[in-house]
């Protein structure tokens, strides 16, 4: 997709959410002023299009580093115009990622992230908590789907003044949050159960960015792409409590996590499922492909997982003897 293409789509979407991301931008250049160089609009906005519960993810590119009392002013402004866990409010769930130019070029890995807001912490910002500078491998995941699909807000292109990742940095970044997925840690043996697993760090995004969050597969760690964790990392509306897994989430984070090692592309949640599911048994696509049909209908599913854990799991299983496959 070319970035007219992309220009485009953005101007396709709702008034309302480009008005929330005009905001979102203006909230940034009005806390870092010139710091910021470059801004852009990343994720289902840009690539599949928005569904009911996806959130806003955009990529603020910073010629130097911040200061608390940017990021301070930043998380103090945020929760006005990003979306509270009540499902169909006004505004979507915001996740913004800051990085500073010289920590990501030239790349290096695990790469430093200076910033990120995700509505997993809202309760923490409303309390004074101001997040700073980290150590965040699913960056990695995060700015290769950047590059490759994107709606410049401010500024130039990322390709312009972002390095390529390389792809064994993304392979290496999401064999690491696979630690942080809950239904990955129920099976498999080698890669699943690396690490420390840090709750409330995954968000649903990548990889949540669902390399959830959250952002990461951090949310508090990563940003916006391919994880799907615990509902604390979770930045969709009507997301389960944190006390629930976000079977959905898990299993879609999972698939492209397969499907992207596979493949070397990138796909969007509902595209990996559909791959994934069509190498996998017929008893195990079940699952798979009910977490798909609940991401595009835009809801979670959680009473229905109640009932079907065991295949839920069983599914998980069967994933991660296919990523392990591949490690």
């Amino acid at each position: 997709m070319g970035a007219s293409e992309r220009l485009e789509r953005f101007e396709r979407l709702e008034p309302a959410d480009r008005e929330q991301i005009e905001a979102v931008v203006e909230v940034a250049k009005a806390a870092l002023g010139e710091k910021l160089v470059a801004a852009a609009l990343l994720g289902s906005a840009t690539v599949g299009g928005l569904r009911p519960t996806s959130d806003v993810d955009i990529l603020g590119v910073l010629a130097e580093p911040t200061t608390l009392a940017e990021r301070r002013q930043i998380v103090t402004r945020l929760p006005e115009i990003s979306g509270s866990p009540e499902p169909r409010g006004r505004w979507r769930p915001v996740e913004l990622t800051l990085v500073v130019r010289d920590e990501v070029v030239p790349w290096r890995y695990p790469p430093m992230r200076e910033l990120q807001y995700g509505e997993w912490d809202r309760e923490r910002y409303l309390g004074g908590f101001v997040p700073g500078p980290e150590v965040d491998p699913d960056l990695a995941i995060l700015l290769t789907e950047a590059r490759l699909g994107h709606a410049p807000l401010l500024g130039p292109e990322l390709a312009a003044i972002l390095a390529p990742v390389p792809f064994s940095d993304v392979r290496r970044a999401m064999l690491d949050v696979m630690p942080l997925i809950a239904l990955a840690r129920t099976g498999g043996s080698g890669v699943a159960r690396r690490g420390v697993v840090r709750p409330g760090v995954l968000r649903p995004g990548v990889l949540r960015r669902g390399v959830a969050r959250r952002g990461v597969a951090r949310r508090g760690v990563v940003p916006s792409g391919l994880v799907g964790g615990p509902g604390a990392g979770s930045t969709d509306p009507g997301a389960p409590a944190d006390d629930e897994h976000d079977v959905r989430n898990d299993l879609l984070t999972l698939a492209r996590i397969w499907a992207t090692l596979e493949t070397e592309a990138i796909m969007p949640k509902d595209a990996a499922a559909e791959w994934a599911a069509s190498r996998l048994t017929p008893d195990h696509a079940v699952p798979l492909l009910a977490a798909r049909r609940q991401y595009l209908d835009g809801h979670h599913g959680t009473a229905e997982w109640r009932t079907s854990m065991p295949a839920a799991r069983a599914t998980a299983y069967a994933l991660v003897q296919a990523i392990e496959g591949l490690a």
